[in-house]
């Protein structure tokens, strides 16, 4: 007979190895910078907050359930993204310390730090942005006119005397959604709450971050029609100043919210322990099953930790859709020249083959003149194309964003600077369609497509250049 603690612990270490392609991912997609690093905090705080909560290991042997759900992350290795796969990856870490994490067992709190600890922030920007910007455009209407503004909402931007005010890309909010998130999460687990006063705790989070966002939104509507004149040096500033000001008094409702909504803990309804996948115990918590190895759970559970660890090897990667030798482009045709430069073809880094090799569509590179243009041609509409900052941001530059450009042909551009050292980069980016119809970010341009407002091919026009000087 084993132990309960020799066998979670050595339960624990064929869990990790089937889910190694996970941890593989996990590590490149932080590694690249592709992404916001802010789930290494959400990671490092669950961790924090189980080793600082010691108590009786409640279960003895792996359950059926870990294993099934095991199983369907196997399943998916052959089909699903790689966020997709992580998420269950992690689902089945959780389920696995629900049982074996102290008296207690895992909170929905302890839940929600686990899948924040993912690298979600660019997914939730693409496909959430434009939607959060929409929603706060709407909301902060009425706000507005009730101090006697007579605005409207034009899709994200509030147009008053003619004036288009765009709420833009880096204004929808997702960060302040994502820290309003991880704070809820990390008072329900240290509050331990249950599943209902926890998930509506959480809830509460989400409706306050962008509340928040929207009294932001309308606050630097008033700089912006030039209500309230300030220095354009200080500008920047204050567009981060009114974030960090709504959100330490989104911080402070939180706290006070916890610490009303935390009730009684002596129930043990206060934590997910599963009590259907929890193995009997007398009164004294000791187990009435023997921890054997020979049981079927066990089984199922060890064999799918080596199927989904060996799984990998033998499947074929997902990026590898081979390059077909004449790709459909935009009616126009790839352009000769640009802002009245000529185009000189510039062939494509080793990176950016590899990025070519599985994109819906056909990049190429240009130098023009002190700049470089970066076009690509869209046949659907697609995940794939990522905005120039994540990319820039994977090759380690700090990224800053700037009010859209507006070019000698009235044409408007998204703008970024990326900084690495001494070397600062002018970024701009928009997408069109042969029909007049442009956009100055991705996710806009997705959702348009996606709805079937545009129809494809697609152009992504990206211009670079050094912004000394500037």
């Amino acid at each position: 007979m084993i132990s309960s603690f020799r066998l979670s612990t050595c339960s624990l270490v064929p869990l990790c190895l089937a889910l190694w392609p996970v941890w593989v991912w996990y590590y490149q997609r932080f590694s690249d910078r592709s992404d916001e690093p802010l789930g290494i905090v959400a990671l490092l705080t669950f961790v924090a907050l189980l080793w600082s909560s010691p108590g009786k290991i409640s279960r003895a042997a792996p359950s059926l359930a870990v294993g099934a759900l095991l199983i369907v992350y196997g399943v998916s290795l052959s089909y699903a993204p790689k966020l997709v796969q992580a998420g269950l990856g992690v689902a089945t870490v959780g389920l696995f310390l629900t049982g074996r994490k102290f008296a207690r067992g895992l909170t929905i709190g302890d839940w929600g730090l686990l899948f924040l600890s993912l690298p979600i922030v660019a997914s939730l920007n693409f496909y959430a942005g434009y939607p959060l910007r929409l929603l706060v455009c709407d909301m902060a209407v009425p706000l507005l006119r009730i101090d006697g503004f007579v605005v409207v909402a034009q899709g994200t931007a509030l147009i008053y005397n003619g004036q288009a005010i765009e709420i833009d890309a880096p204004c929808s909010g997702i960060r302040m959604l994502w820290a309003s998130l991880y704070l809820a999460a990390t008072l329900a687990s240290l509050r331990t709450m249950g599943v209902t006063k926890g998930a509506s705790f959480m809830i509460l989070a989400v409706m306050a971050a962008i509340i928040a966002n929207v009294l932001r939104v309308t606050s630097l509507f008033y700089l912006e029609i030039g209500t309230i004149s300030l220095p354009v040096q200080i500008q920047q500033v204050v567009h981060e100043g009114a974030g960090a000001a709504v959100f330490f008094l989104l911080a402070i409702g939180l706290l006070l919210l916890a610490g009303r909504l935390a009730g009684d803990h002596k129930e043990d309804s206060s934590a997910i322990t599963g009590s259907a996948l929890t193995l009997s115990a007398n009164e004294h918590g000791e187990e009435l099953i023997p921890a054997t190895v020979k049981s079927p759970a066990q089984l199922i559970f060890f064999l799918a930790c080596l199927v989904c660890a060996i799984l990998p090897l033998f499947l074929p990667g997902q990026a590898a859709a081979p390059v077909r030798a004449a790709m459909p482009t935009p009616s126009s045709g790839w352009p000769l020249s640009f802002s009245g430069e000529d185009l000189r073809p510039v062939p494509l880094s080793a990176r950016g083959a590899e990025l070519a090799a599985g994109f819906p569509g056909e990049i190429k590179v240009f130098a023009c003149g002190r700049q470089t243009v970066i076009f690509r041609s869209i046949e659907q509409a697609t995940r794939r194309l990522h905005p120039a900052a994540d990319c820039y941001r994977a090759g380690g530059y700090e990224i800053k964003y700037y009010p859209f450009y507006t070019d000698l042909r009235g044409l408007r551009w998204g703008a970024t600077e990326a900084i690495r050292g001494a070397e600062r980069l002018q970024i701009r980016e928009r997408i069109f369609d042969d029909r007049g119809n442009s956009w100055t970010d991705v996710s806009t341009w997705y959702w348009a497509a996606l709805m079937g407002k545009t129809a494809g091919p697609w152009w992504s026009v990206v211009t670079v250049g050094s912004a000394q000087g500037d």
